[in-house]
């Protein structure tokens, strides 16, 4: 058989298998939805449809809880029967009870009330409970599930492992989440930037401390009352201050000290917006000054297009979009930076200091009003900020109870905010560390007088947080920070030049005062230098 008649015949056999493969599936769903009217086709308000058995209103994709275990009790009328006394959905309402009373037996978010269940088993409805007075709530903050949103069974979080809420692409997250508005800020995923070798990251439009976006979790998150040990875990690139508009001063004796710069140089030291005292014709209006400030001393260059923003000389001078972009600018338009790698905007630069995280339950929600974005955070390298934010920080303004559905980023100011990694953490331990020379010892160490000793430190537990090392390199003197660090790894050198035995003191301090501070000492016992002793005393001694 020739080439071109099996090209001809393959398009054809692939288009027979789709239509064999779609009809196969029609034929199951339509024998499903046949055991189930078998089974409960008295029942006048049972739920209907493929939203039985499947999240999707079509059919389509995988099934919910139910539909699993209809699936493994052998998809029949038997199957339906054996898992009628199951809860599916974990939500204290067996399957039964909440196919009668017109529930979807799948959906956690959606379960009959007591006195329904009362009703269809032929008892007596309760009393109404009194509604309780709940506290005044802001707009956008109402603690209910999105509709079309079908909430399964809730995931544990284990110290083990970090839960991915989102990590570069929305279909791989462990807890399904979903992007929503809050208020009047939007969310969506972006490929414009990333963090590391992550395809996409959220783009989140922050308009203020009630205008943000949320993450929805189609698996909610069990804490079981862990939330003094939980953290969220956020690497975000932060949107930069925002500056007045202008050109410049503009030469001598030209067309104005507007459109060119001091001396000729262009983009100029600058301006605010429409000139000193908004004069358009100039210092004088006449030569030798040329014809005016032309948009004047306000309109163009300390700002945007000079110190600020462009550069020290504004969009012209010293070579083009300015003298000093910020950290990991990439190659985006006068420091704005838009590329794969970030915006390499640092927390000082940033529109945005403080965030405003929601965290909405079951039932109820806590709230972490303003949560500082620190310096410390900041990686120059990528232009990305790591924090992990404590939730024991997070206040309840109402009973809280159940799963964690959902959380809303906002912030304190106005900007696009990308997030290229979000988790949800569990580390309920307290600070501990080790301190280690460079030989590994981890108690005390001998050297000699000037011998130079490479200490480091080993986290062991608690590692979540910002956690801030302090070292005193002699107990004695008197001096307590004797060195900062911001990482445990850091290496640290350390030389006394007179013999005696010292004690390194070293404490790790968490910034958030979530866990107690930690303290740990070593011993430097410092022997004499002959060779030194023979030259005479050393005036110097590195390390204090």
């Amino acid at each position: 058989m020739s080439n071109a008649i099996l090209a001809r015949i393959r398009p054809s056999l692939l288009l027979v298998g789709f239509v064999a493969l779609a009809t196969s599936l029609s034929q199951a769903r339509q024998a499903d939805l046949a055991a189930y009217d078998a089974v409960y086709g008295d029942v006048a308000g049972r739920p209907k449809g493929c939203q039985v058995c499947h999240f999707s209103p079509d059919g389509k994709g995988p099934r919910n809880l139910f539909g699993r275990d209809y699936q493994q009790a052998g998809k029949n009328k038997e199957g339906l029967r054996a898992v009628e006394q199951k809860d599916s959905d974990n939500d204290g309402v067996i399957n039964l009870d909440e196919i009668r009373t017109g529930h979807f037996p799948g959906m956690s978010d959606d379960k009959p009330a007591p006195a329904e269940i009362q009703k269809v088993r032929g008892g007596a409805a309760p009393a109404p409970k009194v509604a309780e007075a709940q506290p005044e709530k802001k707009p956008g903050v109402k603690a209910t599930h999105p509709v079309g949103l079908h909430v399964g069974a809730a995931i544990a979080l284990s110290a083990d492992k970090p839960l991915k809420v989102y990590d570069g692409l929305l279909t791989e997250s462990e807890v399904g989440a979903v992007v929503g508005t809050w208020g009047g800020g939007t969310c969506e995923e972006t490929g414009d930037r990333h963090l590391g070798d992550r395809d996409h990251s959220l783009k989140l439009e922050i308009k203020g401390l009630y205008e943000g976006a949320r993450l929805d979790f189609a698996r909610p998150v069990e804490f079981a009352g862990q939330e003094q040990g939980a953290y969220l875990v956020l690497d975000l690139s932060l949107p930069q201050k925002k500056v007045a508009k202008g050109g410049g001063m503009g030469e001598l004796g030209g067309p104005g000290m507007g459109e060119g710069g001091m001396m000729g140089m262009p983009g100029g030291m600058a301006g605010m917006e429409g000139g000193m005292m908004d004069m358009p014709g100039g210092m004088a209006g006449t030569p030798p000054m040329g014809s005016g400030m032309q948009g004047g001393m306000m309109e163009g260059g300390m700002m945007e297009g000079g110190m600020m923003e462009g550069g020290m000389m504004g969009p012209g001078a010293m070579g083009g979009p300015g003298v000093m972009p910020p950290a990991g600018a990439g190659a985006g338009p006068e420091g704005t930076g838009v590329g794969a790698g970030g915006g390499g905007v640092a927390p000082k630069d940033s529109a945005i200091e403080h965030l405003r995280v929601v965290l909405l339950y079951e039932q109820g929600m806590r709230v972490i009003p303003r949560y500082r974005i620190r310096e410390e955070c900041f990686d120059a390298a990528t232009g990305w900020v790591h924090l992990d934010i404590p939730l024991a920080e997070a206040v309840s303004s109402q009973n809280v109870s159940g799963s964690l559905r959902r959380i809303a980023l906002l912030g304190d100011g106005e900007g696009e905010v990308y997030v290229g990694q979000a988790l949800l953490a569990l580390d309920p331990d307290p600070l501990d560390f080790v301190i280690k020379a460079g030989t590994g010892a981890e108690d005390e160490i001998t050297v000699r007088a000037g011998e130079p000793v490479d200490f480091y430190l080993e986290a062991k537990k608690g590692r979540r947080g910002l956690i801030r090392y302090t070292w005193d390199f002699d107990d004695k003197d008197g001096i307590q920070e004797d060195h900062v660090s911001a990482t445990p790894e850091e290496t640290v050198p350390v030389t006394k030049e007179q013999a005696g035995t010292y004690t390194l003191t070293v404490t790790a301090h968490d910034r958030d005062q979530v866990k107690e501070n930690r303290q740990q000492t070593f011993k430097l016992i410092v022997q004499p230098n002959e060779r030194a002793a023979a030259a005479g005393p050393m005036i110097k001694e590195a390390g204090q």
